[in-house]
């Protein structure tokens, strides 16, 4: 697994317009009271992370200069070393999310395929707490990152000790990263349009049902109106 300073990631986030985009979708949705939905909360949440994100991006960025190790006393070099040169930030951003994209996902099922269950169980309170588990979840599982770095004769670095920890950890966090947020949001999509597909169909039939049954009415009305008429047309004859 190979992380550096010059991430293909940080080359693409190092725009201005990423701050700017994501604060216009938190001012809408503060001001708008009527976008104050359970979807829009994930969706807000999203442009929240992803506003920091860009944020941390723009300022180490911006910071030209290496740090300077040797002028920091040894403990809070090592603090800077762990938490601010190593990018664990921005990694534990970048996880959160993806997480909140999944979380995204699951909502919009839920709401298609259980309908009812949406209605009862999700609510603002479930809702938020929901939406502060991706900031919780990637800082805890990017923790791994700060660890392996060291701070030793003024240079920071990643300091893995054995090629086969490195092996097993980037495929946990392949798989966790990448993989597994594929695998669920293509399931998720996948049962969503089969859910509306099927109501289509319901719909169609059901139109085309209550057709058939207004045509039959119909001719049913004018069958009984005609047998009226000539039960009515016999007793005048009769009299």
């Amino acid at each position: 697994m190979v992380r550096g300073g010059c991430s293909p990631y940080r080359v693409f986030g190092i725009r201005s317009d990423r701050p700017v985009g994501n604060g216009l979708v938190l001012f809408v949705f503060i001001r708008v009271r009527s976008l104050r939905t359970i979807t829009n909360l994930f969706i807000g949440n999203q442009s929240l992370i992803d506003l920091v994100s860009s944020i941390f991006i723009l300022i180490s960025k911006f910071r030209n200069e290496q740090t300077d190790f040797t002028k920091l006393s040894r403990g809070r070099g090592v603090f800077v070393c762990l938490f601010w040169s190593s990018d664990y930030i921005y990694w534990a951003l970048l996880v959160s999310s993806t997480t909140n994209l999944v979380f995204i996902t699951l909502e919009r099922y839920i709401a298609v395929v259980k309908p009812i269950l949406y209605r009862k169980r999700v609510t603002w309170i479930s809702a938020t707490i929901v939406a502060i588990f991706p900031w919780v979840f990637g800082l805890i599982f990017e923790l791994f990152w700060p660890a392996v770095h060291r701070l030793v004769d003024g240079a920071c670095y990643p300091d893995w000790r054995s090629p086969w920890i490195q092996a097993l950890v980037g495929i946990i966090v392949f798989e966790v990263e990448h993989i597994l947020p594929i695998a669920v949001m293509i399931l998720v999509y996948t049962g969503i349009v089969k859910k509306l597909r099927n109501k289509v169909g319901v719909d169609t039939s059901a139109t085309k049902n209550g057709q058939t049954e207004r045509r039959t009415t119909r001719w049913e009305r004018r069958g009984q109106q005609r047998a009226q008429t000539a039960n009515q047309s016999r007793t005048n004859f009769q009299i």
